[in-house]
């Protein structure tokens, strides 16, 4: 996944998609960060995303929900984040993906009681919405998690196989256009381009020689007057 780049960037997200002509976001949520969660009350909420930066955000209660996620949204732009909620309330964080990293998987929370304890910070694990490959834990305990396993794997293998077909439609729009263009394209059309540009390129020369024998003519017009004045 990582070696796979376009102009410095990758292209395949962390739900094994291709992403050739935008580049790739992660989002993600804090655990109880809800704005239907304890609505009836007012607080302040310390979120600290590691090598990001620390914001302090007002759950006020008179706000509206999306009033609120407005503002959040406001206060986490400076750091590379954008705020949006889902239907269920949750807010959620967008970033690209070197904002995700930086986040390093955790965020420490301080709040006055009432969705978060007050005093000490509590170091929560965000939760990646959707869950990518890179973010998957396999676990082999019992059947019921085998078998949760291997529906997630399947899941991840066709959508490579989806992948693969976009990459090879996505080569197959690029080589007609390749194609189209070379068609189009003669070399009586080159010669013509060529010749056209060595015309302009000598009347610019002329033009620039002519206006630069002007200035000089008046530049010594000026001069012999000056010192005609000085004698």
């Amino acid at each position: 996944m990582n070696n796979a780049k376009s102009d410095g960037l990758r292209v395949i997200d962390a739900e094994l998609k291709v992403n050739i002509d935008r580049p790739i976001t992660r989002t993600f949520s804090v655990p109880g960060l809800n704005v239907q969660r304890q609505r009836e009350h007012s607080e302040l909420i310390k979120l600290s995303f590691q090598q990001l930066g620390t914001v302090v955000v007002n759950m006020d209660a008179k706000l509206s929900d999306k009033a609120l996620v407005s503002q959040i949204d406001r206060h986490v732009i400076p750091f590379g984040l954008r705020a949006s909620q889902q239907d269920n309330g949750d807010i959620v964080f967008r970033t690209n993906e070197q904002g995700f990293q930086g986040v390093e998987g955790k965020v420490q929370v301080i709040g006055q009681g009432h969705r978060y304890p007050a005093g000490q910070a509590n170091t929560l694990t965000i939760k990646p919405e959707p869950e990518g490959i890179e973010d998957s834990q396999f676990t082999f305990n019992n059947r019921e998690q085998i078998r949760d396993t291997l529906v997630k794997v399947n899941q991840h293998l066709r959508q490579v196989q989806q992948s693969l077909d976009d990459i090879k439609a996505y080569q197959a729009v690029l080589a007609k256009q390749m194609a189209d263009a070379k068609a189009n394209t003669s070399l009586g059309d080159v010669k013509q381009v060529e010749e056209k540009l060595s015309q302009l390129s000598g009347a610019g020369n002329q033009q620039f020689s002519a206006t630069y024998r002007s200035l000089a003519a008046q530049a010594n017009v000026h001069r012999h007057t000056v010192v005609a004045l000085l004698k």
